[in-house]
C-alpha cells in the first residue's frame, strides 16, 4: 500500500505543476532505495523522479503524448514554464516507452519500445442489444476546456445538426462546457469511474472525438468507445480505423455534421463488430503483459 505525496503548501496555487512536482521529488527521495525501478508516467514526473532517485538507470519514462505542444497551445507564463520542463524531459537519457508508434521518434522523443494504451473489458464492453437509432439521436463527447481538445467544434457540429432536425440530442461526459453555453437538447453527466463512464458509451448512438494535435496517437476515449460497440467519428486517433470508424479532418464542425448526417446504421453496426475485434488486443490482460515484459528488461539492463 503506497503513501501519498502530499504537496508543499509553500508554492503559490497557480503553480500547481510545480507544488506537485515538488511533493513527488520528496516521496521519490525518501522511497528509492527500497525499490528496484521508478515508472515516470508524464514529463512532469520525471525531473523529481531522477533527482529524487539519484539515480537515472532506476527511471524508465513511459510517454503517453508529446506534452510540450499541448501546453505550448495554452496561454500564460505558467504554461510557458510547463512547456520546457517537458520538452527537457525527453533528453535526460532514460530508457523510453512510448503508447503509440509515431513517438518512437518525434521530435526530441528517442524511444526503446512502444506499448499502446490499454481498457479495462470488465467496464468497455459493448451493450447486450444495440439497435438503430429510433426517433432521438444521442451524440456523445467527453468535455474539455482545451482548445486543442475540440469541444467546442463537437457543439457547433450539434447545434448545426438541431437546426435542421431536432432528434438530435447531445451527452457531453464531464461538463467542461464553454462560459454560458447552453442548449435544451444537451445532457451533461458526471461518470464516477470507469463502470459508470462506460454506461456513458453505450448509451450514445454515436461518439465523437474532435482532437486537434498528434493525429495518429492513441485516444482513450476512441479505444473505449470502440470497446463498448458504440460507433465513433473521430479526427485520425488509434485504434480507430476507416474500418471501425468514420475519420474526418481536423478542425471541422461541418464536416462533424455531415459525416453524423450520412451514417448508414448497418455500415455503422458493420464497423462496431470490426472495431470491437480491433482493440481485444488491447485489453489490459495483453497489455499489462507486454509492458511489464520490457519493463523487466530495461531495469535489468542498466
Amino acid at each position: 500500500m503506497g503513501r501519498p505525496a502530499t504537496p508543499s503548501s509553500d508554492i503559490p496555487p497557480y503553480f500547481n505543476g510545480l507544488t506537485n512536482m515538488w511533493a513527488i521529488f520528496r516521496a521519490v527521495r525518501r522511497m528509492a532505495s527500497g525499490y528496484d525501478g521508478i515508472l515516470s508516467n508524464h514529463s512532469l514526473t520525471v525531473l523529481p523522479s531522477v533527482l529524487g532517485a539519484n539515480a537515472r538507470k532506476k527511471v524508465v519514462y513511459y510517454i503517453q503524448a508529446y506534452e510540450p505542444e499541448y501546453y505550448g497551445a495554452l496561454p500564460g507564463i505558467k504554461n510557458k514554464v510547463y512547456e520546457a520542463i517537458s520538452r527537457q524531459s525527453y533528453g535526460m537519457g532514460l530508457k523510453q516507452i512510448v503508447n503509440a508508434p509515431i513517438y518512437l521518434s518525434y521530435k526530441e522523443i528517442e524511444a526503446d519500445a512502444c506499448v499502446p494504451p490499454g481498457f479495462d473489458p470488465a467496464h468497455f464492453y459493448p451493450a447486450v442489444t444495440r439497435s438503430s437509432p429510433q426517433g432521438r439521436i444521442t451524440l456523445g463527447c467527453i468535455g474539455r476546456h482545451e482548445p486543442h481538445k475540440g469541444t467546442r467544434d463537437v457543439l457547433e457540429a450539434f447545434e448545426h445538426l438541431y437546426k435542421q432536425d431536432e432528434r438530435y440530442w447531445l451527452k457531453v461526459a464531464y461538463g467542461n462546457l464553454p462560459v454560458g453555453w447552453t442548449h435544451p437538447n444537451v445532457e451533461v453527466v458526471i461518470p464516477s469511474g470507469d463502470a459508470e463512464l462506460g454506461d456513458f458509451y453505450r448509451s450514445v448512438d454515436v461518439y465523437l472525438a474532435a482532437g486537434k494535435v498528434q493525429p495518429g496517437a492513441y485516444h482513450y476515449p476512441v479505444m473505449e468507445a470502440l470497446a463498448c460497440g458504440t460507433p465513433v467519428i473521430h479526427t485520425g486517433y488509434s485504434p480507430g480505423t476507416v474500418e471501425n470508424s468514420w475519420i474526418i479532418p481536423q478542425g471541422g464542425p461541418v464536416q462533424f455534421a455531415e459525416a453524423i448526417q450520412a451514417i448508414d446504421w448497418n455500415v455503422a453496426r458493420s464497423k462496431s463488430m470490426r472495431g470491437l475485434g480491433d482493440v481485444a488486443p488491447l485489453s489490459w490482460p495483453h497489455v499489462t503483459h507486454a509492458f511489464n515484459r520490457h519493463l523487466e528488461d530495461m531495469l535489468a539492463s542498466r
